[in-house]
């Protein structure tokens, strides 16, 4: 068992992924990190072998063919997929287990459900920036569960990633957007 493990260790160095050394050969959670090193790989091969690392299926145009050569260390699977796509006139979106790279023409037409829980905001606090995202046309609805204090929410896929971030920020912080006046 120990010789097939070793196999599996070099086979994945070998093609450039390195899981972070103190973690079991296993599936790596969004959370957690790889160290890359490539040399003139295209982006196809690098988001393939990501996805295999990650556990998700990734969903890629032929049309994406550039090459880079990068060295990474300790990068989320978010952070890889950004770094590859900067500046490549494509963006990425996850759609559970699915991660989508589409070009940025695309951007308007591709919206993501999210649900996002929350430990301390309630609805009213993020209300106002919700309503304002959604005159924007970012978010196409929004629906709050009060019995599991979560929201649902409809958004263009390009900035599910980043108001996800921020939202589940303002939890931790405990922090929220009233109007003005409001005094809490």
């Amino acid at each position: 068992m120990k010789h097939i493990l070793f196999f599996f260790a070099v086979l994945l160095a070998s093609v450039g992924l390195v899981a972070d050394s103190n973690r079991e050969l296993a599936t790596l959670a969004d959370d957690e990190t790889l160290s890359l090193d490539y040399s003139n790989a295209s982006i196809r091969q690098i988001l393939r072998e990501a996805s295999i690392a990650y556990d998700v299926n990734v969903f890629i145009p032929e049309e994406l063919s550039s090459e880079r050569s990068l060295r990474l260390k300790n990068v989320t699977l978010p952070q890889l997929f950004d770094i590859l796509l900067n500046d490549s006139g494509y963006f990425w979106y996850r759609e559970g287990n699915e991660i989508h790279v589409r070009p940025e023409s695309e951007i308007q037409d591709t919206y993501t459900e999210e649900r996002i829980f929350f430990n301390s905001l309630r609805f009213e606090d993020v209300a106002v920036l919700l309503d304002k995202l959604e005159q924007d046309g970012l978010i196409l609805s929004v629906d709050f569960d009060r019995t599991a204090n979560s929201l649902q929410i409809k958004v263009q896929s390009v900035y599910s990633r980043q108001l996800h971030h921020f939202l589940t920020k303002m939890d931790e912080m405990k922090i929220g957007f009233c109007p003005v006046g409001d005094k809490r």
